[in-house]
């Protein structure tokens, strides 16, 4: 197995059972992003939880997280776009997480 492997199931050992995970770890593991890519989406995360009022320990945190690298793989890096686009996500589905 190699380091990153190792290291990747570590950190996933570690949340575990915890039902989250911080927006950076799931970048992380990811492997898709730049260090200004995940500067971007953790901007992105932090507006959303912020216009929903969520806490990052809420669970809703990490579905916000993952449809933000969602639409990241899609291509999106603006924050502020990215952040408009997972509330409307919410808005045009109350009921659901959209993912």
């Amino acid at each position: 197995m190699s380091a990153h492997r190792s290291y990747d199931m570590y950190v996933l050992r570690q949340f575990s059972g915890v039902g989250r995970l911080p927006i950076r770890v799931l970048l992380a593991l990811s492997g898709a992003f730049s260090p200004e890519d995940i500067t971007a989406l953790t901007a992105a995360h932090e507006g959303v939880l912020h216009s929903l009022r969520l806490d990052r320990r809420d669970l809703a945190a990490t579905l916000v997280a993952k449809r933000i690298i969602e639409l990241a793989r899609n291509g999106e890096r603006n924050p502020v776009a990215l952040r408009d686009a997972v509330l409307q996500s919410f808005r045009n589905d109350p009921g659901s997480s959209g993912l």
